[in-house]
């Protein structure tokens, strides 16, 4: 993997086989990498999230990021998702891929990951890299200059569901729970994952350095119970993963993973929580032979604060992900605590990815 390196142009090969992805967004930093794109793509496509469409500033967005791409595209498709639905990223882009015959003809995939949801962008890749046998895809990324918390707002409200989903199903021994929890500005979301999970161990990852320090002391105020609680349960264990930094963030993952393997637990969770470059650090994770089984665990709001989750656009960073096409077998549900695995979640997870 390369390093994440800002950038004020992204090169993109001039021919038929490239793919660029992007979702829109009410947030205005969602539009700025089509603008930068340095060249033609092949294809285009614009997610268009539901809760995106019913708001003036998404709307407008995610019109001028489409007329951005019909100058730099020969082809532009608008594939249309529910931010609430675990698989509808991956349930629409496999429909598009299937429909247009590209399994196979992709050589190389741009994908911004500002906007998409932690989850719809980690089985997108999955997918990318499992289903439609894609060996390269540079990830581009923008940070905010701000979020709401700054102004005393909250980044979402409620909790609509918790998803629990087989991510890698190697065996190991050990009959313990594991969690490893990246923590952001939205402490509610990861308490109610603690709670049903009721792990027998639980990592909690302060993001130092953080984004700007003042999000980096907002995160620690925020999610300062959590934090506590390492400091007088032996089953808690407070550490620390830079929120800009992919590979630290693998290096950080792996050392607690496999002490969390070591203390018993056969089965670990990682909850996303974080930045979105940390959750690259979990696809990074997913495929190394080492890493034993793991699951998705992700509680999905009952809404974003859409009028000002961020604020302006700082630097884009690009790395690049290079992947060993193989398709990963034998998933199977992972109960733990009050959190179990459905059935239906694991076939759904089989179908869409092709595994």
């Amino acid at each position: 993997m390369a390093a994440l390196d800002p950038v004020d142009r992204i090169t993109v090969d001039n021919d038929d086989t490239g793919l660029f992805l992007v979702a829109g967004s009410f947030e205005p930093r969602s539009v700025r990498a089509a603008s930068l794109l340095g060249g033609n793509v092949g294809r285009a496509v614009v997610f268009t999230y539901d809760d995106t469409l019913d708001i003036e500033s998404g709307r407008r967005n995610t019109r001028e990021i489409e007329a951005c791409l019909r100058e730099k595209s020969r082809a532009l498709d608008v594939l249309h998702c529910q931010v609430g639905d675990p698989f509808s990223v991956v349930r629409a882009f496999h429909t598009y891929v299937t429909r247009e015959r590209l399994v196979g003809a992709v050589r190389a995939v741009v994908l911004d990951a500002t906007c998409f949801t932690k989850l719809h962008l980690l089985l997108l890749l999955r997918f990318l890299s499992d289903w439609l046998r894609v060996a390269v895809t540079r990830i581009c990324y923008t940070k905010p200059l701000v979020y709401a918390t700054a102004f005393g707002k909250e980044l979402s409200y409620g909790i609509r569901k918790t998803v629990y989903l087989p991510y890698r199903a190697t065996e190991r021994g050990g009959a313990g729970t594991g969690l490893i929890a990246f923590l952001g500005h939205e402490p509610r979301r990861l308490e109610r994952i603690v709670q049903e999970v009721e792990p027998d161990r639980c990592v909690v990852l302060v993001g130092d350095p953080g984004f700007t320090a003042d999000m980096a002391t907002y995160s620690k105020r925020a999610n300062a119970s959590l934090i506590r609680r390492a400091e007088y349960d032996r089953h808690y264990r407070r550490a620390v993963a830079p929120t800009d930094d992919i590979d630290r963030c693998v290096d950080v993952l792996i050392e607690h993973l496999h002490a969390l393997h070591e203390d018993g637990c056969g089965s670990v969770y990682l909850a996303p929580l974080g930045t979105k470059l940390q959750a690259l650090a979990v696809d990074v994770l997913r495929r190394r032979e080492d890493a034993g089984r793991l699951s998705l665990a992700y509680a999905v709001p009952d809404r974003y604060e859409r009028r000002s989750y961020s604020q302006g656009s700082d630097v884009t960073v690009v790395t690049r992900f290079a992947y060993q096409a193989e398709r990963v077998a034998g998933i199977s549900p992972i109960p733990a605590g009050g959190a179990v695995v459905t059935d239906d979640d694991v076939n759904t997870l089989r179908d869409e990815l092709g595994i």
